[in-house]
């Protein structure tokens, strides 16, 4: 029996940035693994190949997608997919009320569970507080009240009802009137309400809400005698029948002002009125709703900031006047605007006396001073005399003068930050919640409680035998169940130290990340690929070993591909991918692809390093008594002059230690405001510090993610932007056309592109892509022809720092050592014009290493590093063990927290911080050289003796196995967990649970399906584009620069030419504005370029200038010269001697003849009439426009468009106006532009011209068509010129033209074909793109299904991505002409029998997820 393949995630010729056609095969169902040096083409595989093709794929077939992935970019052919999550680089989006709960449903969970089957418990006696009732109200008031009760029933409350049924049982039971609300009244007639009697109720609205409200009777309960008793009984009874539970008590003259059984529960214990559990109540996040569970005085937060006394009262020996206080100065109090006449007022106030030492001072005289006076009015006071000095006045005290100054923030909150502290609510002790919140009990167990266990104890307790499961009915075993696998999955990814009500504020980026991917692990359904980004960062070594079980535990569950170079975690992975051999251009290509090798387990020679001996009494920085989280009081030295690593397990204290101490310290004693530092730093105390007399400065740096800000460059980054653009403005050939400085940036000036203002991509519908206009370069034509050494800027951002510092450029030449600094920390495969928010927080980090060891190489300065080697290969520590130890030699000192062992043998001394985490961590456990802590039974001691390659682990088996096709509730419940785990806020239901480890399917629905076409389902349409770009650019020598290159080696003596208009013909069409026309002329006589008139558009040309080269120029020269000219025309470009064309050269398809220009770096969107991109600018991709019958919108087609009764009468009614101020400045601008004939009759208009007149003007650079003054301010939109089309103004004012028009126009009123897309809802340039001899248009107009088939078949694929495709659009189709089907339209609507073949063949060939029918749901 032959053995079945295993299937795979096939990605065939990936070339996304620096990938050189990669082709790979991941398992499915198994645990792959991609290393590779920075830059060597890691993150575009995973990330922008395979993440983004997943998350298009979740789109198409799901529905839902990932918002922070753009489309994808790379024409590599992605086989079938599971439904794929990229995991990538970027934290959780915290804020002060996200909590691990929050983030992770715990909460959502423990919500649902509450409101199920927890009860309120009383607080004074301990017992569960029973549910509204006669006999629970009675005992209650009779021992809590004493006054008069008036009794409301509250039959209905606010639901939809005509009443009638209610009247009738009121009526029965005694009643004759009730109070009617609707949500439909006036806030006054809601306030007053409405007296309806009985006898004549009649019926309400019944789609309206109502409350119905009835009084019952009313008692007094002053006196307790047995009538009384008897009467609050009986109204009690009577009220809680007629309002089926709902009553509504008055309660006068006590604490409680009412009682309402909608919301409150009470015990005759305990004067407090309980809730019962709610949405609101269980929830903290809105503390203004009347209901919210939130903690009043925290609102929520559970911090609150106070005032450190001791820290405000420096000198309790002293008065007041003499300096106690240390914000005293001679002329007041520094920051809070307290005078001293003001402190001399208080003399004599319950017994002040400001000349008394502030220690013998008695506690209320102190309280007076701090809390303030209170109602009592203060008069400033002379000091001396005693005379007033103002008037009375309120003294609000110095805590709330310092902290309603710190509140503000800016610099006086700086200046008083040393006196205040931010702790645990003192209300609710931290835990967010509100007093009736924590009353709810589950189990014995309250909401606080629960929240605050860790998950490591969280899953003890849901276990299925544990006290909690057996206080639970049997109903909540589910919901206990799915806690427990919550928990185990926190527990396996390292996070068995964080609990619930952890803020996410507090949590590191490396576990919020995992905190992610616990989320998405928690067991609850099968089949996921997940893209895992540096899943082990910030997890020590002996942590490391637990997450690499746990991911190899999901082998055979899900497909997991890491992106990971810590070594042990290796040990998980069934395929192992190496990508390189370099970075940047020399890398992207395959190394290596099968099991792990032996190498990779090999200790390497290159991070070896000879350590620097500590001396004992060398100097030292001493920090004493350092608090923060679970640090209590750590005292720690570190020798400076040394490279010192703090090591410890997650959550064991260290980097709570450094950014909650050492660095907060350092800045202190720097007088460094930690605002500007690119360090988080997190609130903590020390007693103590010493040992900065030895240092100048702190430099601290983590590998936090760089802002998403798209205009920040590494350049601008690195402060060599505005050098580049002195230098460039200083040239010639800049200064001969007015270029200034401001003109070579992207965020101002003249020069950048136009369409993309300088960002080099246009946001499409959410996603950003490249410029059509100028294909990525983000500068206009002007200021790409300014060359420094024959390269433009935008060559020189888009060049590696490695190539900068092997080629001398003058502009650059005195930031070579910055330069050469960054390339020996192993980012030099960085370009100065790459994006930032690209960059990784590790290359940023090495960025900033290099750039502040530039500003500061003469001082001696402490580093401080926040794991630097996290997410390296080994070449990449190798590279950074020498730049650190660089720094160290160069004086400097250096504290790295690390978790990389291969750094830490390097160290020349270890700290060490554990024994656990969390509460069982926070001490300070051993601390020497690494070899001394080798010898100590500690987690560092233990992994640094350990074996670099870790014991073999249980494999399960690697093949993915699905279960039976999910029924359509499972797989709706299993979509319902996929939105959770994509930030969708939905809280689980019932039936989920029930649902567990069941798949994710596609459902065919043809009622969903709109106006989709059948080639537009699931990305047929854009993997058809693929195959023809693909086969045109292999096909059409025009798309290769070396042919070119060949034909001027060959003929030296011929000249380069451009199209001038391009980028011109692009935005407009074939009809160009005269002045579009003067402007690029005038702009390109003063770059030095000659124009070559023409009668006929097409055959201007321009040539000289820039262009021209001696006739012996290099080869390289030639092409970099080719490259310059094609950005300088727009993407065409002629090679010519004489009157003979030899060579052209293409970025974009060009037909001059047509006036048709396509986009610079087409792509498949530029096929999709859903896109910006590709959609008809006059139909909006629909294929059809709105028309009317012509008879009765023009009058007298003698006249021309300038008057206005070309009009019918009736239109003319309406349209005066739009005639007036909107048509006329339109054409006759139109006129002025060369671009409409002035004066010609309506009869005469062209075909063309009647088109433009009756639906508008599509090619638009902007908001209208022109500017109407060049002053004018394009992003108002009342600063265009436009004009939409007659058509257009007739649907917006028709209804205020008289009955017998309007009526006669809205029945003439119908849908016809798209005048200039031809009903296909696609821009023009589709007609210059053709595959097996037809254009991509034609196709789309009249192919068929046979037609196509016939063509992919006899088609010659240029390369395996091609043949890929090919054969995926051969298997999809072929059914359909098996079952006789082939001669459907591909324009076809997706409905009828063509659709039930097609759509499930489409979701098999592009998913591996089972495909549901109708008949099946």
């Amino acid at each position: 029996m032959a053995q079945i393949e295993p299937e795979t995630i096939e990605v065939v010729g990936a070339n996304a940035n620096n990938l050189q056609d990669v082709d790979v095969s991941f398992p499915v169902g198994g645990v792959s693994m991609v290393v590779g040096v920075s830059g060597s083409g890691k993150s575009s595989l995973l990330a922008n190949t395979l993440a983004r093709e997943g998350s298009l794929r979740l789109r198409s077939f799901l529905g839902v997608g990932q918002d922070h992935l753009d489309l994808p970019i790379s024409n590599a052919f992605v086989g079938r997919m599971p439904p794929t999550l990229h995991l990538g680089q970027r934290a959780f989006r915290a804020s002060s009320r996200t909590t691990v709960g929050t983030a992770s449903g715990l909460l959502s969970l423990l919500r649902r569970m509450f409101i199920r089957w927890s009860v309120p418990v009383s607080k004074c006696c301990d017992e569960a507080v029973p549910a509204p009732s006669v006999e629970s109200y009675k005992a209650w008031l009779l021992e809590q009240h004493h006054g008069p009760v008036k009794i409301w029933a509250i039959p209905l409350s606010f639901v939809t009802s005509d009443g009638v049924a209610m009247a009738e049982r009121l009526r029965g039971l005694g009643f004759s009137g009730v109070i009617v609300r609707s949500e439909t009244d006036s806030p006054k007639r809601w306030e007053k309400g409405n007296n309806v009697l009985l006898d004549r109720f009649k019926p309400l609205s019944a789609k309206t809400r109502h409350v119905v409200e009835t009084e019952v009777g009313s008692v007094n309960l002053g006196k307790r005698t047995k009538a009384t008793q008897q009467q609050l009984e009986k109204l009690l009874s009577l009220a809680f029948d007629a309002g089926e539970g709902r009553v509504f008590l008055e309660l006068e003259g006590g604490e409680v002002a009412a009682i309402d059984s909608r919301q409150h529960w009470v015990i005759p214990a305990d004067p407090l009125r309980y809730q019962p559990a709610s949405e609101h109540l269980l929830s903290f996040n809105a503390p203004e709703h009347e209901s919210s569970g939130a903690c009043p005085e925290c609102h929520g937060l559970g911090r609150s900031i106070t005032v450190d006394i001791d820290s405000l009262v420096v000198r309790p020996d002293l008065s007041m006047h003499e300096g106690a206080f240390a914000l005293w100065h001679t002329k007041n109090y520094k920051y809070v605007n307290i005078q001293h006449q003001t402190i001399e007022g208080l003399r004599g106030v319950r017994g002040f006396s400001p000349d008394q030492p502030w220690s013998s001072l008695s506690e209320d005289a102190r309280r007076l001073v701090i809390e303030g006076a209170g109602e009592e009015l203060i008069v400033d006071r002379e000091l001396g005399s005693g005379h007033k000095m103002s008037i009375p006045r309120r003294f609000d005290g110095f805590r709330s003068a310092i902290l309603e100054r710190v509140k503000k923030r800016g610099v006086t909150a700086e200046r008083l930050a040393f006196l205040v502290d931010e702790g645990p609510c003192p209300s609710c002790c931290g835990s967010r919640w509100s007093g009736l919140a924590s009353a709810l009990r589950l189990g014995g167990f309250s909401i606080d409680q629960l929240l605050a266990y860790t998950f490591d104890e969280l899953s003890v307790l849901c276990a299925p035998e544990s006290t909690l499961a057996k206080s639970l009915p049997k109903e909540a075993g589910p919901y206990l169940a799915q806690l427990h696998r919550l928990a185990e999955s926190f527990v396996g990814v390292g996070l068995d130290h964080i609990s619930g009500d952890r803020g996410m504020l507090d949590v590191s980026e490396g576990e919020s990340r995992r905190l992610r991917l616990a989320a998405t692990l928690d067991g609850r359904h099968a089949g996921l690929c997940l893209l895992l980004d540096e899943p082990a960062r910030s997890l020590h070594d002996e942590d490391l070993d637990r997450l690499s079980a746990t991911i190899a535990g999901l082998r055979g569950t899900h497909s997991l591909i890491l992106n990971e170079h810590r070594h042990r975690l290796a040990a998980a992975a069934d395929f192992f991918v190496e990508l390189g051999p370099g970075a940047g251009p020399h890398g992207g290509t395959v190394v290596h692809a099968g099991k792990v090798p032996n190498s990779w387990w090999q200790p390497d020679a290159r991070l070896a390093r000879e350590p620097l001996a500590v001396q004992e009494r060398g100097p030292k920085l001493q920090i004493k008594g350092a608090r923060a989280n679970n640090l209590q009081g750590v005292d720690v030295e570190i020798p400076l002059g040394h490279f010192v690593c703090v090591v410890g397990v997650s959550g064991s204290g260290k980097s709570s230690f450094v950014r909650g101490a050492l660095v907060p310290a350092l800045a202190a004693s720097f007088e460094t405001s930690p605002e500007v530092l690119d360090f988080d730093v997190r609130r903590g105390r020390w007693t103590f510090l010493s040992g900065t007399k030895h240092l100048e400065g702190l430099v601290a740096l983590d590998q936090r993610a760089p802002a998403a800000n798209r205009r920040s460059t590494v350049a601008t980054f690195l402060g060599l932007a505005e050098p580049l653009r002195q230098h460039y403005a200083k040239l010639p050939s800049a200064a001969a056309i007015g270029l200034r400085a401001s003109d070579f940036g992207l965020n101002a000036g003249e020069g950048r592109c136009d369409q993309c203002l300088g960002i080099g991509e246009i946001d499409e519908a959410g996603h950003w892509v490249t410029c059509p206009s100028c294909g990525g370069a983000r500068f206009g034509s002007s200021v790409l022809a300014v060359l420094d050494d024959g390269f433009d800027i935008a060559q020189v951002l888009e060049r590696s720092i490695s190539s900068l510092c092997s080629e001398s450029f003058s502009a650059l030449v005195g930031t070579l050592p910055l330069l050469e600094t960054i390339d020996e920390l192993g980012v030099g495969h960085l370009s100065l014009g790459r994006r930032l928010d690209t960059v990784s927080g590790g290359e940023l980090q090495r960025l900033r290493i290099a750039r502040e060891l530039n500003q500061h190489s003469r001082e001696r300065l402490i580093f401080v590093l926040d794991e630097p080697a996290a997410g390296l290969h080994h070449d990449d520590v190798a590279r950074l063990l020498r730049t650190l130890d660089h720094i160290v030699r160069k004086g400097h000192s250096l504290v790295v927290v690390e978790h990389n062992l291969e750094l830490v043998s390097a160290a020349d001394w270890v700290v060490e911080f554990g024994p656990e985490s969390g509460p069982r961590g926070g001490r300070l456990i051993a601390e020497g050289t690494p070899n001394q802590l080798r010898e100590q039974d500690t987690p560092s001691g233990r992994m640094l003796r350990a074996s670099p390659k870790p014991a073999k682990l249980s494999r399960r088996s690697a093949s993915y196995e699905p279960d039976a096709p999910p029924s359509s509730a499972e797989a709706a419940s299993a979509l319902r967990w996929l939105r959770r785990l994509l930030g969708y806020d939905l809280p689980p239901q019932e039936q989920e649970l029930a649902h567990v480890g069941k798949q994710l399917a596609v459902v065919v629905d043809a009622q969903g399906l709109g106006d989709r076409r059948m080639l537009e389902y699931g990305g047929l349409d854009r993997e058809l584009a693929l195959l023809m770009l693909e086969c045109k650019r292999a096909m059409d020598s025009r798309f290769d620069v070396t042919s070119m290159i060949d034909a001027w080696e060959a003929a030296p003596d011929a000249r380069l030419l451009i199209y001038p208009l391009i980028r011109e013909l692009y935005v407009w069409g074939d009809k160009v504005p005269i002045s579009a026309i003067q402007e690029r002329r005038e702009q390109l006589s003063k770059q030095g370029l000659e124009w070559i008139e023409q009668e006929d558009l097409a055959q201007l040309r321009a040539a000289g200038g820039p262009l021209v080269f001696d006739d012996a120029t290099e080869r390289n020269v030639r092409a970099r010269l080719i490259d310059s000219a094609l950005l300088l025309g727009g993407g065409y470009i002629e090679l010519k001697r004489g009157a003979k064309v030899l060579a052209t050269c293409l970025k974009r398809p060009v037909d001059l003849e047509r006036g048709l220009v396509g986009p610079h770096s087409a792509s498949a969107f530029d096929f999709d009439r859903r896109t910006l991109r590709g959609r008809c600018p006059c139909c909006m991709g629909h294929g059809q426009v709105l028309s009317y019958d012509l008879t009765l919108l023009i009058g007298d087609v003698r006249r021309p468009v300038e008057d206005n009764d070309f009009l019918h009468p009736g239109a003319l009614d309406v349209l005066k106006g739009v005639h007036r101020n909107v048509l006329l400045p339109f054409f006759r601008r139109m006129v002025k532009e060369e671009l409409w004939p002035a004066g010609r009759p309506i009869a005469q208009l062209s075909d063309h011209e009647w088109k433009l007149l009756l639906y508008g003007f599509w090619a638009r650079p902007g908001p209208g068509s022109f500017l109407r003054t060049p002053k004018s301010n394009p992003k108002e939109v009342a600063s265009w010129l436009r004009w939409d089309g007659l058509f257009a103004y007739v649907r917006d004012n028709a209804s205020r033209g008289s009955q017998q028009w309007r009526e006669a126009v809205l029945a003439s009123e119908e849908m016809i074909s798209c005048p200039l897309c031809a009903g296909l809802g696609l821009r023009r340039h589709v007609l210059l793109f053709e595959f097996a001899g037809r254009s991509y248009a034609d196709w789309l107009a009249t192919g068929t299904v046979a037609e196509l088939c016939y063509a992919l078949k006899k088609l010659v694929p240029p390369n395996a991505r091609s043949e890929r495709r090919q054969a995926r659009l051969i298997k999809v189709l072929t059914p359909l002409n098996t079952e006789k089907l082939g001669s459907t339209k591909l324009c076809q609507l997706g409905a009828g029998g063509s659709w039930s073949i097609l759509a499930p063949a489409v979701a098999r060939a592009f998913t591996n997820m089972p495909v549901l029918t109708e008949g099946d749901v």
